[in-house]
């Protein structure tokens, strides 16, 4: 069974800080196990309690090789692990997108790694990155004698062999898919929104996101000189213009999802609950006038 790690995760994202307890848990590892310095981990036990206790953080018991390829979104791929310890009791890892050339990282998955080893018997563990784009792993390694070491390797995600089961485009990260409403006399927030295109690999927990460069967004308008919208391409951020309504199509490996934006006085209003169904091109239907929940593969 393909271990996963994002299970005992909450929803929302951490972000990693250099002070604190996650500063504790970059630099040495010793937060993932809370029971371990209670009183500086008190605040973040979301974690279960291990019933492992560390006896003393080593260095130089582990080592992680830098990775030579590409790691594959959502699926295992190896980790080499170079061991100098005893006997290993178990291991942990954290996964982490990482911004920019900078240190910062958001956490996103997290769990037990299981220690595999392959015919000649060089140690390993598997990892199934969740998110495309610059990754780091954070490996810790328990040993029987009570010593633990960390060790931190980057890599880059790409996507898989395989293409997605699904694919959808929401508004804001909301959930919303169909018609969003803008409104010209609305604050400046609730005349403009965002597209956010996600992937649905199968077996898979959650969706995947899709970066803008590499989706194609074309926008349909009844009046093509002077639509009502503005679609910036390469963010996915659209800005009411006038009054009307227009038809995004967002098209990611076979895949094309349909968008209508309909832009009114007043956001709230939604009266004339219009699907851009007469810019709809042959062949296709008008985008579904339903609310998806997050994390939801369309039907």
């Amino acid at each position: 069974m393909r271990h996963r790690f994002a299970a005992t995760l909450p929803s929302r994202w951490l972000r990693l800080t250099r002070n604190g307890c996650n500063a504790w848990a970059k630099t040495a590892g010793v937060c993932l196990l809370p029971l371990v310095l209670p009183g500086i981990c008190a605040a973040q036990q979301t974690q279960p309690q291990h019933p492992y206790k560390v006896r003393g953080i080593a260095s130089g018991l582990l080592q992680l090789p830098p990775l030579t390829e590409p790691l594959k979104l959502e699926q295992p791929n190896r980790i080499s692990l170079i061991l100098y310890g005893g006997k290993v009791h178990s291991a942990f890892m954290t996964m982490s997108s990482v911004a920019g050339n900078d240190d910062s990282a958001i956490e996103y998955a997290a769990g037990p790694a299981a220690i595999r080893y392959d015919g000649s018997g060089h140690a390993y563990v598997e990892a199934t990155p969740e998110r495309l784009g610059r990754v780091r792993l954070r490996i810790s390694v328990f040993f029987n004698d009570g010593s633990m070491d960390s060790e931190n390797v980057d890599g880059d995600v790409v996507y898989p062999d395989r293409k997605p089961a699904g694919f959808d485009v929401v508004s804001d990260g909301s959930g919303y898919v169909g018609t969003i409403y803008l409104g010209l006399a609305d604050p400046p927030d609730l005349q403009r929104a965002a597209l956010f295109p996600r992937a649905f690999y199968a077996g898979a927990e959650h969706p995947v996101p899709i970066p803008h460069g590499d989706v194609k967004f074309t926008m349909i308008s009844g009046t093509p000189n002077d639509p009502p919208i503005s679609l910036d391409k390469a963010t996915g951020e659209i800005r009411a213009l006038h009054l009307g309504h227009a038809l995004v199509l967002t098209t990611f490996q076979g895949f094309t999802v349909l968008t209508c934006i309909d832009v009114q006085q007043h956001s709230e209003d939604g009266n004339d609950r219009t699907d851009c169904r007469e810019l709809v091109p042959d062949g296709m239907t008008p985008p579904p006038q339903v609310h998806y929940d997050r994390g939801l593969m369309p039907k």
